[in-house]
């Protein structure tokens, strides 16, 4: 098992962050490099997604149970053919600003994936990162559009 923590400041409620980042739909491909495609299974009490994603060169792809906690936590566990993974979200009012913070466990899969994890580990940290920022962005974008409107 692998831990992986990032935190973000964002100038915006955690209720409107909550909202956004939890209402997934199967355009969020078109936000981020990584992510392929979405589709989405249900949307129920719990969110069941398949996610495809291109890591490395790589096509891979997750079912992912996403389970919501209001107001201000979600969690995700994913299921695939190189890793498992279970992801936690929180949401955090500091100083008028929200805090996100991430923190995943990647079990990895397989030998080879086992092996050469702890290297490629901070490189998915640093995809992960800029996934993050490039969500914040648009839904800062969203904020700033619906806030002036």
């Amino acid at each position: 098992m692998s831990a992986l923590f990032i935190s973000k400041i964002l100038d915006i409620p955690p209720e409107i962050v909550y909202a956004w980042w939890t209402d997934l739909q199967s355009t969020d491909s078109k936000l981020v490099k990584p992510l392929k495609s979405r589709k989405i299974i249900s949307k129920s009490d719990d969110i069941i997604i398949e996610d495809v994603v291109k890591l490395f060169g790589k096509e891979m792809r997750y079912t992912v149970k996403v389970i919501l906690k209001p107001p201000y936590e979600w969690k995700a566990e994913y299921n695939g053919t190189v890793a498992t993974a279970i992801s936690k979200y929180k949401l955090t009012l500091v100083d008028g600003k929200t805090q996100f913070n991430y923190q995943s466990n990647i079990y990895p899969k397989g030998y080879l994936t086992k092996i050469f994890f702890p290297i490629i580990k901070l490189f998915i940290q640093h995809i992960f990162s800029k996934e993050m920022d490039e969500y914040n962005k648009k839904l800062e974008e969203d904020w700033i559009s619906n806030k002036l409107n």
